[in-house]
Order: C-alpha cells, then structure tokens, then sequence
C-alpha cells in the first residue's frame, strides 16, 4: 500500500480542480458546499500520513497552514465536526482557504523544476556519452524499479529512502547483479495517475563480460524484491514485446552499444535522458525524507580503475530528445 503518496497525489488533484472551478460553479452554493464536503474526507487521511520531520512541497505546506488548521481552529472554538462544516457560516472561509493554496501554485516553481531538470539532463548526457567514447562496447539496461500495488505493508517516503539507500550502496560496491558496471543513474519520481513511488534506473555494464541485456535486467529487478523485503515490484523495459517497436522505428537504445554506431549512440544517450526530462513536473515527488535528499543520483566519470580519460567530450542537449512532450 501508498497510501502517503495516493493522498499527497489526491490533495494536488482537488486543489487544482477546486481553483479550476467555471465562475458559475462558484457561485452555486450547492457546489461549494460539495467542495467542503470532499475537503473534510481528504483531512482524517491527510493527518494519518502528516509527519512534521519531512519535506513537502509548498502546496501541501500551504493545505496544512491555511485549510487543515483553519478547520482545527473551527472545530475547536466552535464546536464544529468535520460534518457540520459545509453548513456552517464560515464554510466560504474554507473555500477562500481553497483557493489561496490554489495560487500557491507558481510559476517559479515549476520553472525552477524545469531548471533543474535541465542541468540534470546536461549532466547526465555528458556523462553517458563520456563513457561511450571511453569503451568501444557498453551493455545499457533500464529496469523501472516500484512496489506491489495490493502488498499489505504499508510503504512511505521514509521507506523508499532507505531502500534507496540500500540500492546506491549495491551500486557503488559493484557487486552481485551490478558487477561489472560502468555506470549508472537514477531518478526517483511519483506517478501522475496512482501516485506510486518509482524509481527509473539505468545500468551501464562491460559488454565484453556482459552480453544478456534481458536476463541482466530480471536479475536486477529481483534484486530489487530482495532489498524492499518482498513489497517491491519492476518492469523490465527489456521485454521483447514492449521493446519491439522501438525497434522497429529505430530508435532502441538499449542492450549493446558500439561507439562505431552513431544512431545507438545517439538512442542510448536518448534512453538515458529520460530520467532527466522537464515535462515530467506532474511525476515529481510531493514529499522528501528531507530538504536536501536526492531526486535524481548518477555514477562518477573519473573513477581511479580508468586510465587515458577524455575531458574534452563534445555534448550538446539540443541534439537529443531530453525535452520529451
């Protein structure tokens, strides 16, 4: 279950459709009073999943100072249960409430997001096709890493972190199913429709002793069911009928890449800025273990093992499908 996240994902839907409402409808005092019923439901879920010691973002922030504890102050002074309130004469009160965390939606927000995605995707960008120019074959495997959606074990932010943590820690000892890597990023996001949280992860192996992109990325995938203790679920973009026609309209980028082949080098590159695209604000996470924890994490170009490196790697963004729709 993610019932943190479902909620958090819940709350930005109601806030937008409430300050999206036509001007008739706010107007119609049946409708409002329908607004103040569906905000006293969100509440009793929205408090079972608040914690003070992590990070939301700005909107949630806002419901929490200007609705949930405005209603508090109501039900206190006033005697008032959640069911009273859409009859109450200070119900407009909760719609104006409504529609200031409305507007707390800025413009600067989602531009800052944009930004970052950007320099996120240069990075990433420069990065992959630093190690494509270093080895003449590469192995690229993209697993995308989530939890069973029915799992009795409830799964929060705080969870995901720690499992997380478990991941880069696998990673960056290179062994079991991640020996012989190259390297890797990832980028932690939340579903736009269910709210899942998911992390997509990208894999960069020795193709001379690696060579089995499908059966590399199964491995992966349950190494991922071991380190969340049986709740985590993947997808592996390896399948053969879901990478069919990506090939077909040539531009898989995944499994085997020569640097000898400028359009796999240039759909690998591709593949990898994915984890990195500007149009994805919707998946952003609503919730952080804290302020400065990682959304997005990729490996070390210059590690000590690699010798005669390049520092001078040519990269333009514009040159790829980093924007996305």
């Amino acid at each position: 279950m993610q019932t943190e996240a479902k909620t958090l994902l819940r709350i930005e839907k109601f806030i937008i459709a409430t300050g999206e409402l036509p001007f008739d409808q706010r107007m119609n005092p049946e409708r409002l009073k329908q607004v103040i019923r569906e905000c006293c439901q969100i509440i009793p879920a929205f408090k079972q999943i608040y914690r003070n010691d992590l990070h939301y973002a700005h909107f949630i922030n806002e419901f929490k100072r200007h609705v949930v504890d405005y209603i508090d102050r109501l039900r206190q002074f006033k005697g008032y249960s959640l069911d009273d309130l859409e009859n109450c004469e200070e119900g407009y009160g909760i719609i104006l409430a409504l529609y200031h965390v409305y507007n707390s939606f800025s413009f600067s927000e989602k531009n800052a997001y944009r930004q970052q995605e950007k320099r996120n995707a240069y990075s990433l960008g420069h990065y992959v096709k630093s190690l494509i120019e270093h080895y003449s074959r590469l192995l690229f495997v993209r697993v995308d890493l989530k939890y069973e959606k029915n799992h009795p074990k409830e799964v929060t932010i705080s969870d995901v972190y720690a499992h997380l943590a478990i991941l880069c820690n696998r990673l960056s000892n290179a062994d079991g199913c991640f020996k012989h890597l190259q390297g890797h990023a990832w980028a932690l996001e939340q579903g736009e429709q269910e709210g899942g949280y998911h992390i997509h992860l990208l894999l960069i192996y020795d193709y001379s002793k690696l060579d089995n992109d499908k059966r590399q990325g199964k491995l992966v995938g349950e190494e991922w069911i071991n380190i969340t203790g049986g709740c985590g679920a993947y997808f592996n973009l390896h399948d053969p009928k879901y990478r069919e026609k990506y090939i077909k309209s040539g531009t898989d980028g995944l499994g085997l890449v020569c640097r000898e082949d400028p359009q796999k080098v240039k759909n690998a590159i591709n593949v990898a800025l994915y984890l990195a695209r500007p149009s994805k604000y919707l998946q952003r996470l609503r919730v952080k273990a804290s302020l400065s924890a990682n959304t997005f994490s990729k490996g070390l170009y210059v590690r000590s093992y690699r010798r005669g490196l390049n520092f001078d790697v040519e990269f333009n963004l514009d040159d790829y499908n980093w924007k996305g729709r």
